[in-house]
């Protein structure tokens, strides 16, 4: 009976949720990546990462991508803002493994861009353990 409650989530969840793209899930394919670590006190009881110490994860290497390209320095009333943040938890993290946080802005309009940032496990950078845009 697990099985069959196991993979009916699943089916739901591929329904749901794009599969990503063969690029996204390829780290060279994003032109900046840190690495980061996870701690023990972002475990749930389960031992995984918990979404909002990945959430955190994300914000920490977003920030390392914005100083890399250099967004602090802005023209004189220019202010820069986040308006929207979405995550798809695709696969699981654990401690005490390394994330890389793999980063690239996909699109870039008269007021905004977009970045795509991705986790991969550092260990052999395998799939991401989530999806997010920002």
């Amino acid at each position: 009976m697990l099985k069959q409650v196991q993979h009916d989530e699943r089916r739901i969840w591929n329904h749901l949720m794009p599969k990503p793209q063969a690029w996204q899930l390829n780290p060279a394919s994003y032109p900046f990546s840190h690495r980061t670590e996870t701690r023990f006190a972002d475990m749930d009881v389960l031992g995984h990462i918990n979404n909002v110490s990945m959430a955190g994860l994300f914000e920490h290497g977003r920030g390392m991508f914005n100083h890399a390209i250099e967004v602090q320095r802005r023209a004189p009333g220019q202010r820069w803002l986040i308006a929207s943040v979405n995550l798809d938890y695709i696969a699981e993290a654990h401690f005490p493994e390394h994330v890389d946080i793999a980063s690239g802005i996909a699109r870039i309009g008269n007021s905004s861009w977009i970045s795509h940032p991705r986790p991969f496990k550092a260990a052999n950078a395998r799939p991401p353990v989530s999806q997010p845009s920002c």
